[in-house]
């Protein structure tokens, strides 16, 4: 099947530089090991470029931790139809013909396998939204969902929608077919876990707001954090243990609702056991780490490497400036920032 799909396309295929640093990537790691989950996924083709692997120079889509929802034969917009139904997907823009080569969905071997069970979006809690193309996707050539090219300034629809699960590891954009002999390894398929128990980092809007000059939610912080990074964000009043989590019209954790007498709805994605920011712990601070490692140790205050570059990022963007270690230390101690732990259950 792949030779046939080959057959008479070949020249108008780019070749791709292999990475320098391909062979040594540090990867991102997961979020949780257990729970395993069954199903298959590939990312929608036409999600934006969330920000580029510096080892891969391939573009990341979706971030680890995020909540997302899925299409499939019945959803609105692109989806995988019904296999009576059929269609075709964007591979490649064709050298020689300058057009963009197109295959079928169901038979052709860079369309989508019976294994696969629908196609990843991030969740958006129930709440219509529109995401915005960049440069990196004219550099990566990202198709929308009309098939053609995204430019920088184009805008792409997600109409409301529910979501199924939480992604354990980063999901790399679908370039399959892209390149005649180039494949990324990190493009196959993806799962979702629905029952589990995860750590992100928490950051207190009401404190932040009040410690610098750019507000959490209503300046370009949240716009700088949420594609690289899974987070619950909420205002101290929020902030309970007990607490029904949802997601945010980006995938990110919020509270639901903090009622002693809520119910679950079908927005609802978890719930909120433990806000830790009693750090550090175990002697971690004596840990002698070299600069600029972001391994947890003396280069963190003893800090989790996660939260501290989480918290280090954050105050960056609030301040302007470069905080110091002994600054995130400082506010992850007032309760600023910490690990939230939430029990997952879709």
């Amino acid at each position: 099947m792949g030779i046939l799909d080959l057959y008479g396309n070949t020249p108008g295929m780019p070749m791709r530089d292999v990475p320098d640093k391909f062979k040594s990537s540090r990867l991102r790691g997961q979020i949780v090991l257990n729970d395993e989950p069954t199903e298959a996924y590939y990312p929608a083709k036409f999600l934006p470029i969330a920000f580029q692997d510096v080892s891969t120079n391939d573009g990341v889509v979706l971030t680890k931790g995020t909540i997302v929802s899925a299409i499939g034969p019945f959803s609105s917009g692109t989806s995988i139809p019904t296999p009576s139904a059929s269609g075709t997907v964007p591979v490649f823009e064709n050298q020689v013909s300058a057009s963009t080569q197109l295959v079928n969905i169901d038979d052709s071997f860079w369309g989508y396998p019976d294994g696969i069970a629908g196609l990843i979006v991030p969740a958006n809690g129930g709440t219509s939204v529109s995401y915005t193309y960049t440069a990196l996707d004219e550099q990566l050539g990202t198709y929308k969902m009309d098939k053609t090219l995204a430019s920088a300034g184009d805008t792409m629809p997600l109409t409301a929608n529910r979501p199924i699960g939480i992604l354990y590891n980063d999901v790399y954009a679908d370039t399959r077919g892209k390149y005649l002999n180039y494949y990324s390894a990190f493009g196959a398929v993806n799962g979702i876990i629905r029952n589990a128990y995860i750590a992100i980092p928490f950051v207190n809007t009401t404190l932040f707001d009040a410690a610098y000059t750019n507000n959490f939610s209503t300046s370009n912080v949240y716009d700088k954090l949420y594609p690289v990074y899974s987070f619950l964000y909420a205002t101290t009043a929020n902030l309970k243990i007990g607490a029904l989590l949802k997601a945010d019209t980006r995938g990110k954790f919020v509270v639901e609702d903090v009622s002693t007498s809520a119910n679950k709805t079908i927005q609802t994605v978890g719930r909120l056991h433990v806000l830790d920011n009693r750090f550090p712990k175990d002697m971690l601070e004596y840990v002698d780490t070299y600069p600029q490692s972001n391994v947890t140790g003396t280069d963190t205050g003893g800090v989790p490497a996660g939260l501290f570059v989480f918290a280090y990022m954050a105050i960056k963007y609030g301040s302007g400036s470069d905080p110091k270690i002994s600054d995130v230390v400082a506010n992850v101690r007032n309760g600023t920032f910490g690990m939230a732990r939430i029990m997952i259950s879709l």
